[in-house]
């Protein structure tokens, strides 16, 4: 009886991360993008291990949480703290960011084409299981 009981948890548990995969792949076809979260700088609204949902077509403001990216590096998520506008060019957006957990802001501005999106949803600890499917699978979930 007890055995049986396990088995149907761990069913639904497979069937239940199933779900989830299938609905961010979902989300990817429609131009949103998932991150996992690997530092702690965000913590706690966003902990190591959860996955972000960005949206790029938002436009960030002060307060949202933005994944950028700045030339070759990896994406950063941060929250925009203030909002300034480039006057050597024109229409040019330049957004102050700074990790919640972190006690400085970031050094230096992100550029509007530098912003991936705005994140609009998470999933905890979802992102221990996506880094151990790309290892194990060799697959690009992000």
């Amino acid at each position: 009886m007890k055995s049986e009981l396990k088995r149907i948890r761990i069913k639904k548990r497979h069937t239940a991360a199933f779900i989830i995969l299938l609905a961010i792949l979902m989300l990817k076809r429609y131009g949103f993008q998932c991150y996992v979260i690997l530092s702690g700088s965000m913590e706690p609204a966003f902990p190591i291990g959860c996955v972000v949902i960005v949206n790029p077509c938002l436009e960030p403001k002060t307060g949202d949480v933005i994944t950028y990216q700045k030339a070759d590096d990896f994406q950063i998520t941060h929250r925009v703290i203030d909002i300034t506008y480039d006057e050597t060019s024109p229409g040019c957006t330049l957004y102050h960011t700074k990790g919640d957990a972190n006690s400085t802001k970031d050094e230096g501005f992100v550029k509007r084409d530098e912003v991936q999106g705005v994140v609009i949803a998470k999933i905890p600890l979802l992102g221990y299981f996506i880094i151990f499917m790309q290892n194990l699978f060799f697959i690009d979930i992000q």
